[in-house]
């Protein structure tokens, strides 16, 4: 008892402002690139909002502390803000909206708590489950209201949105980082993503460890034109694994880098895309298509950690 009192009143690792703002800058930049195609551009962008996102979580919570829940619609409203009037300063340039929202709030998408919830209603937790998978959809409509009220407070800026990347662009495009870029990029995707669950140093290797195999596998299933859910199964199954290896050679908890290790695979920014994509573009129909995504990508991660857990017993 004397140790989880230590435990719970030990102040979290890497949870001062400096290092939680510099979590959001380095992850806003770096998710932009490597997670949703942005370019060089987006990468300033993306740091530059993702500050704007960390300063809103890191303070909303301590000087409102009874309106702590609404982080999220306040973080997206200011991120969707915050783009919007750097869309009008550099009207030329081909801003990405889409992508340079996502990177920012990155951390608050609820994809994660959504496949958590999905496990626990797989393992038959029905309460748990169905809590968490309502609070994660309620979750994804709040950020998506939360970018529409900032994109209507800065009606005065006449720059289009465009959500769909592949639609005809009339700006100046700026070239993409290369993939070799990303090699540098992702260990610092990886480190900052785990500063901002206030991981310890000595948990960095095995999370981002198992970030980088579910992101590679991922990227070779797309290179070898497997289908989503295949690549989404083997990259949770491959995850599941390795971190039941770990957890039994360390006498440690399987559960920390499987987390981590299914950050990138969780589908939060797909309901966040189809709350814009209703609130914005009106497009009910394209809506509902990605909020059935949420369930399947959510269905495929179980599986794959299910199968992991026959192979490697956790």
């Amino acid at each position: 008892i004397n140790k989880l009192d230590y435990v719970i009143g030990k102040p979290p690792s890497f949870g001062s402002v400096f290092w939680q703002l510099f979590s959001y800058v380095v992850a806003g930049a770096t998710a932009s690139p490597i997670l949703f195609g942005g370019t060089w551009l987006d990468v300033i962008v993306s740091a530059f909002v993702g500050l704007i996102v960390g300063i809103i979580t890191f303070y909303e919570p301590l000087y409102f502390t009874s309106h702590s829940h609404l982080v999220e619609l306040l973080a997206s409203l200011g991120a969707s803000a915050t783009l919007r009037i750097i869309q009008g300063i550099f009207p030329d340039y081909c801003v990405n909206f889409t992508a340079d929202i996502l990177s920012a709030v990155l951390y608050l998408l609820p994809g994660l708590n959504f496949t958590i919830g999905f496990i626990e209603l797989a393992s038959r937790n029905m309460i748990s489950g169905t809590v968490r998978l309502m609070h994660s959809l309620v979750t994804s409509f709040m950020m998506g209201a939360g970018i529409t009220i900032g994109v209507h407070i800065t009606k005065f800026i006449t720059v289009p949105i465009v959500l769909d990347t592949s639609a005809t662009q009339t700006c100046q495009t700026v070239a993409s980082p290369n993939q070799y870029w990303y090699i540098l990029m992702f260990p610092l995707l990886g480190i900052s993503l785990n500063m901002m669950f206030f991981a310890n140093a000595s948990q960095f290797p095995i999370m981002v460890f198992t970030t980088a195999i579910s992101y590679v596998i991922t990227v070779i299933g797309t290179k070898l034109n497997l289908p989503n859910e295949i690549s989404i199964i083997i990259a949770a199954l491959a995850v599941g694994i390795i971190s039941n290896i770990y957890a039994k050679l360390r006498k440690k908890l399987a559960i920390i880098p499987i987390i981590i290790g299914v950050l990138l695979l969780v589908p939060g920014s797909v309901g966040v895309k189809g709350s814009l994509a209703f609130l914005i573009d009106q497009n009910f129909e394209t809506g509902v298509q990605f909020t059935i995504s949420m369930f399947t990508v959510s269905m495929w991660i179980t599986i794959g950690v299910f199968l992991s857990n026959l192979i490697v017993f956790p």
